[in-house]
């Protein structure tokens, strides 16, 4: 019996290094994965700003008890001020488009590395994505390192799939 592996989020970019690291099976150009490698670099340099500030906008965890160490009823806290209510607000819609902003980059990003395929590399690629995302969601180790590790973010974010090929 082979050991559980917690599931990983399949993220959208993830496609490019699953691009690159199958150049071969997809017969890829060295022309067409120098450009899809550039598209990839300045995707990750437009999406790092955003990280970072996803990041800070994000609120702070909400430490929960210990349900083994129970700690004495404590006073509800009064309820938040406007200003406060304000700040949250403002807080989620900067975060909201923030993370708007990044899933346009990598739809551009990847609408652009289309672009650049045939038809039938962009078929292949779609079931190599489908099946690395599917390795992914399953915590599947055999799969390749390349396909399962490109995004980094380790499902950090929320946001939807990415558009298929």
């Amino acid at each position: 019996m082979r050991s559980s592996v917690a599931p990983t989020l399949w993220e959208p970019e993830q496609v490019f290094p699953l691009a690159v690291a199958h150049a071969a099976d997809l017969k890829l150009t060295d022309e067409q994965r120098a450009k899809i490698e550039t598209i990839a670099s300045k995707l990750r340099s437009s999406n790092a700003p955003l990280l970072s500030s996803i990041d800070t906008l994000r609120p702070p965890r909400i430490q929960l008890p210990d349900p083994n160490n129970p700690s004495p009823p404590s006073a509800t806290p009064p309820p938040p001020t406007p200003d406060e209510v304000a700040a949250i607000v403002a807080r989620r819609h900067a975060l909201g488009e923030a993370r708007a902003q990044l899933r346009e980059n990598i739809r551009l990003a990847r609408e652009q590395m289309a672009q650049l395929m045939t038809p039938d590399q962009q078929t292949r690629l779609a079931a190599l994505e489908t099946s690395a995302r599917n390795q992914a969601e399953r915590g599947d180790p055999g799969g390749s390192s390349d396909a399962r590790g490109g995004g980094g973010r380790g499902g950090h974010r929320g946001g939807g799939q990415g558009p298929p090929f």
